[in-house]
């Protein structure tokens, strides 16, 4: 979010802003409408029209995206209810656009050379004032962590070099719910529709010790050039086969016994180019229900407490200490997913009440908003360096401009013609 309406204006082209409540932008580019003309047939009653310009409206206005202020920066013709129509409607097939776009971004990024995708899964809060929501309720995003009103949402993201997007999520129903999941179910649920790229020989998943449970891991090794990084819970114990069990039957206690003086410091170059230091200590261990893991301490500083260790756990075969560490390093990309999605493209912002699939329509509208705008501005990515949503969002709008004075200057040189 921008800290002042000076911002704001800055990072909208004069021509795009508002005058007398609507945009000059009077009409779709003929990219745009080329683009989506694949799934127009998802859609039924005329929503096809006010779901691309809804889908514009998010991708360039940089304030709070509520519907009310939405349908301002679209043409008088395409009102207020309409909007709300579309995401109260169940006429179009939402979970078919969302899944089309992000396939199509499978097929425009660049592979890389090694062949490896990266699947990260997290939750995130979306807090919210109103006590009308179906999904809003008081929750927290851990047990350490502060309570929230609002409602949480599970997301796998797809990364690999300095790309990442959203390709499924999940809400978390009320308790009360019937229909109600634990996170760690939806994200099994996730995983069996989940499907990687041609070019991926090997996908790991990587998560934090919220979603290292048995049956994760277990799913994930049952599946073919599959691994896992996760940060594991202090509750785990040894498998009975493993000599530590004798002494050590919980993970904490062997923790707690070897962090304080085996750890040894080494340091990488992380996905930013930039030198981190940890202190770690590595081993082959047998867990239970899982089988035979590398398990790594890490520590940022020598005197940190035992208590207070990363323990990192990975099926990879032979994988050393420091790759670990840094595979794990990339799971911040997930939490500056979180944060583009809230400020530059309105998650959680529409006003949706009174079933769970509104929502979760206004949720998908906002991941396909990332994905529009990564569609067309992909090239603008740095290889090395850290990018945001936002700069993508700027020079999108700069497009749109330029395409519509082009259309105009070809419809005035036909009517000169004609």
């Amino acid at each position: 979010m921008w800290n002042s309406e000076v911002e704001k204006d800055k990072m909208v082209p004069t021509a795009l802003k508002k005058r007398g409540g609507t945009m000059i932008l009077t009409r779709i580019p003929k990219f745009i409408s080329d683009h989506l003309r694949a799934v127009k047939d998802n859609f039924k009653f005329g929503y096809y029209r006010v779901f691309c310009w809804l889908l514009i409206a998010q991708s360039i206005y940089p304030g709070k995206q509520n519907l009310a202020e939405l349908s301002r920066w679209t043409p008088p013709w395409i009102l207020y209810k309409s909007m709300v129509r579309l995401l109260q409607s169940d006429q179009w097939d939402f979970l078919a656009v969302f899944r089309w776009e992000w396939q199509q971004i499978y097929t425009i990024l660049p592979a890389p050379s090694d062949g490896v995708f990266f699947l990260t899964v997290d939750k995130t809060t979306v807090e919210k004032t109103g006590k009308k929501g179906p999904v809003s309720g008081k929750t927290k995003d851990s047990e350490q962590g502060e309570w929230k009103y609002g409602f949480q949402v599970v997301v796998l993201m797809a990364n690999w070099g300095n790309y990442r997007f959203p390709i499924d999520f999940r809400i978390v129903r009320k308790k009360s719910d019937p229909e109600y999941k634990k996170p760690n179910a939806l994200f099994c649920e996730m995983l069996e529709h989940f499907c990687p790229p041609l070019w991926a020989r090997k996908v790991i998943v990587l998560g934090d010790s919220g979603f290292a449970s048995k049956k994760n891991m277990q799913a994930i090794i049952s599946r073919r050039n599959y691994y896992f990084v996760f940060s594991l819970a202090r509750t785990w114990k040894f498998d009975k086969a493993d000599p530590r069990c004798a002494h050590y039957p919980y993970v904490k206690d062997f923790v707690n016994q070897v962090g304080l003086y085996r750890c040894k410091k080494m340091w990488f170059k992380g996905y930013d180019n930039r030198r981190r230091s940890y202190w770690i200590y590595s081993e082959r261990v047998e867990l239970n229900a899982v089988g035979r893991v590398t398990m790594v301490i890490s520590k940022k500083r020598h005197n940190t407490k035992p208590e207070k260790a990363k323990i990192l756990v990975s099926n990879i075969p032979g994988i050393e200490a420091r790759d670990l560490v840094y595979l794990y390093t990339r799971r911040w990309f997930i939490e500056c997913l979180f944060h583009e999605l809230k400020s530059a493209c309105g998650l959680g912002q529409q006003q949706v009440t009174k079933t769970p699939e509104r929502v979760q329509r206004a949720v998908a509208m906002t991941m396909m908003a990332y994905l529009f705008l990564l569609r067309f501005e992909w090239a603008r990515i740095p290889k090395d360096k850290h990018w945001s949503i936002s700069s993508l969002k700027y020079f999108f709008t700069c497009r749109l401009l330029q395409a519509q004075c082009d259309e105009r200057k070809v419809l005035r040189s036909k009517k000169k013609a004609a």
